[in-house]
């Protein structure tokens, strides 16, 4: 799954210095623990189960499911990070994306 970077924060409880931080840097997105910003770099990653970002260059295929017009900020920059993933969503997220893109 993939998500709005400062709303995961706060739903994890994250201390409120690493807020602050996520938004200082442009956190925009988030993806089984780690928060990359608008051009898909990891900019903070907490514990969690799930993959090893360090790991996906050595992956087949990385499916990643999100729906939902106010995610596609999300989507858009996590698929800058993970170029080879397969992400599944809604036409509300798809066209976003799109215009964000400037497609």
């Amino acid at each position: 799954g993939v998500g709005n970077a400062l709303e995961l924060a706060e739903k994890r409880r994250l201390d409120e210095a690493v807020r602050k931080q996520l938004e200082k840097d442009n956190a925009v997105a988030e993806a089984c623990g780690y928060y990359f910003d608008g051009a898909g770099k990891v900019v903070y990653e907490t514990r969690s189960i799930g993959i090893d970002f360090n790991d996906i260059d050595k992956m087949d295929c990385i499916i990643l499911v999100a729906g939902g017009k106010k995610k596609a900020e999300s989507l858009l920059a996590v698929s800058r990070s993970i170029p080879n993933g397969i992400f599944v969503t809604d036409e509300g997220a798809a066209l976003e994306m799109l215009r964000l893109a400037g497609k």
